[in-house]
């Protein structure tokens, strides 16, 4: 991996008449925190973003596990696509849109199951929270003993497993964090393509996807060569191009774009 900030950006994105920027939310434009309830986006952020999603070069989104309404009012702002539940929800162009095919009756009444009996059993066990997505569930760990991340995941493991077993459910896994989600799979690239789709890019087109996450590290692995992808905190095993090391760089690179000069075919 590079670092980002050895580019020089106009030369970068000299040749790209429109920016598709996307961009992961917890732990990439806010702090990694205990609890994603209290992860919010400070002004300076906020105002960036506006910027961009006003600008008519930049396709500006969004993509995170989140529940997508949780997102759109953490973000809270026009003008911006949104994809929830690490693809499974969309917003765009006014109009909520959702992957039914996945989200089946039967794993709706399965996961209501979990969630109660979850929340039993997980009580008590100090700094695991555990979160509502609606079609998703998660359980996070980020501050938890070894101890008790031994003594949850045994938990998890009893509860789900015949959910497992009777293919309804699977969990997935991301940092610090275990959730069950639909059996078949999914990922954060079928929000991307989602809109790289319904607003037509082309070629003289180009894709930045920012992101912090293992859920994150199947777009960086399947995103066109041609287009810029940025892990948060450099690591080895990652498939981005580059790196910047923490979020406030992630600020440095949106306030960059805001300022880059319009696209110009000469």
């Amino acid at each position: 991996m590079k670092y980002l900030f050895e580019e020089d950006f106009n030369t970068l994105f000299k040749t790209a008449k429109r920016l598709f920027l996307f961009l992961d939310y917890d732990g990439t434009l806010t702090d990694f925190i205990e609890s994603p309830a209290l992860a919010f986006l400070d002004k300076y952020t906020r105002s960036l973003l506006r910027r961009l999603s006003k600008n008519r070069r930049f396709i500006l989104g969004i993509i995170s596990g989140r529940g997508l309404h949780d997102l759109q009012r953490k973000v809270g702002l026009k003008g911006v696509l949104y994809s929830g539940s690490h693809g499974l929800e969309f917003y765009a162009r006014g109009k909520d849109h959702r992957r039914e095919s996945q989200i089946t009756k039967r794993y709706l009444i399965a996961l209501e199951d979990i969630k109660k009996t979850l929340g039993e059993q997980l009580k008590g066990i100090d700094h695991v929270v555990l979160e509502d997505k609606e079609i998703l569930f998660a359980i996070h760990y980020r501050l938890a003993s070894v101890q008790n991340i031994i003594r949850l995941k045994k938990i998890c493991q009893r509860v789900v497993s015949p959910y497992v077993r009777a293919k309804i459910v699977r969990i997935g896994t991301g940092r610090r964090m275990l959730e069950v989600r639909p059996r078949r799979q999914f990922s954060k690239f079928d929000a991307v393509h989602f809109f790289e789709k319904i607003y037509k890019k082309k070629k003289d087109d180009l894709t930045i996807y920012i992101g912090d996450d293992v859920t994150d590290e199947d777009i960086f692995r399947r995103m066109h060569k041609r287009d810029i992808s940025v892990r948060v905190e450099k690591t080895q095993k990652s498939k981005a191009r580059y790196f910047v090391h923490n979020q406030f760089e992630v600020q440095q690179f949106l306030s960059a774009l805001s300022v880059l000069r319009p696209f110009s075919s000469s």
